[in-house]
């Protein structure tokens, strides 16, 4: 990852930095697998204090994205994180998007944000 000053940061910095974090937002990729330094005990036994995170994907109206025209669907990668203590959402691609952009409908980011910290 980079810093506010577009600087890398190192692996020490990453993990002090997630593991404060109480939302994350970005695509889907490798960057969000930094979620394992997040601290899922802050959370306790409360629904309400699980860290957020939103993520962008591809869905069946954005194939192009993940694996061109006909070589498979989505496969809802949220069933990946349902055994973890997070509270978890997505917004697909919309269906202009590409493997080079991506675009989501702003409509659908302002409802996920308002579902994750309108509580």
């Amino acid at each position: 990852g980079y810093d506010d000053k577009n600087e890398p940061m190192n692996i020490r910095d990453q993990f002090l930095l997630f593991r404060t974090a109480t939302t994350i937002i970005g695509p889907h990729g490798s960057g969000l697998a930094n979620m394992i330094w997040l601290d899922f005990d802050r959370a306790g036994l409360s629904c309400d204090k699980r860290p957020q995170v939103l993520e962008f994907v591809a869905g069946p109206d954005s194939e192009m994205v993940q694996h061109g025209p006909g070589r498979g669907k989505y496969l809802g990668y949220q069933f990946l994180f349902r055994g973890l203590p997070i509270d978890y959402h997505n917004i697909l691609y919309t269906d202009n998007s590409s493997n080079a952009i991506t675009y989501i409908h702003l409509k659908a980011l302002d409802l996920a944000l308002n579902n994750m910290w309108d509580k």
